[in-house]
């Protein structure tokens, strides 16, 4: 008989092979960044170069084949995960990219005023400068310009990775113990991303939040691993950023 749903230990030994060594090495980088005078190695940190997407590559195939591994010894019903792809896949992942992206911009303000009173207005005169210098264009170059094929390979395999755990297999828990699942996988979802700093975290948990929400009603996984990849490869703010610049582009 296979398994239909996964009890807590199923959860945690999943967890520790999805992202057990990601949080280790995000913790250790985030004590090392705020040592760090300027938060140098915080920014290091962000920068991957082809060699670094290979490897995360290689490691994110290996991690997926050993949770294969384990969810094929534990007889899980694979078929529950929901991959199929339709006509309105495309639509749905712009929506949710356009969904996020507003609440990402939303968050990232309230968090400059509330912490950094003053620095929103010049986030916003910072974004008409750089509107007014590269144009619609140029705005659209300076951000595709950095793209290549081993990281576009990395950003879809890390949607597909990553919403493989948050949004299939932690929706596969028991009834019993899912909400608190659901709760315990936010807080999994920061641990891994604090190398990025304490904000960026939280504005990347409040996509996870979001992301939970909308998977309550809406099944199938492509479209939000397809979201997630797009904001590997583009930022959460870039599908706003660009439609300010071409509002901008055609009102000048």
């Amino acid at each position: 008989m296979k398994l239909s749903a996964l009890n807590a230990w199923d959860i945690l030994v999943l967890t520790l092979i999805f992202f057990g060594y990601p949080i280790l090495a995000s913790t250790g980088l985030y004590f090392t960044a705020a040592e760090t005078v300027g938060n140098q190695a915080a920014q290091q940190a962000l920068q991957f170069s082809a060699h670094d997407n290979w490897r995360s590559i290689l490691f994110k195939g290996i991690t997926l084949l050993v949770a294969f591994a384990y969810l094929h010894w534990r007889r899980f019903d694979f078929s529950q995960l929901n991959f199929k792809l339709n006509r309105y896949t495309p639509v749905k992942t712009l929506a949710f990219i356009l969904l996020v992206g507003v609440i990402a911009a939303a968050f990232d303000g309230i968090q400059l005023f509330l912490l950094e009173p003053g620095m929103e207005a010049e986030a916003v005169e910072g974004a008409e400068q750089s509107a007014e210098s590269y144009g619609f264009w140029g705005f659209l170059a300076a951000y595709t310009a950095y793209l290549s094929p081993p990281f576009i390979l990395f950003a879809l395999l890390n949607g597909f990775f990553e919403e493989l755990y948050f949004l299939g297999l932690i929706f596969c828990a028991e009834k019993k113990i899912f909400r608190l699942v659901l709760i315990f996988s936010l807080f999994v979802r920061f641990s891994f991303h604090t190398y990025q700093g304490i904000d960026a975290a939280l504005t990347i948990t409040l996509l996870g939040l979001v992301f939970c929400l909308l998977r309550l009603k809406h099944k199938a996984l492509p479209p939000f691993m397809l979201a997630h990849s797009f904001f590997n490869l583009f930022g959460l703010s870039y599908l706003l950023n660009l439609l300010y610049g071409l509002w901008y582009f055609l009102a000048a």
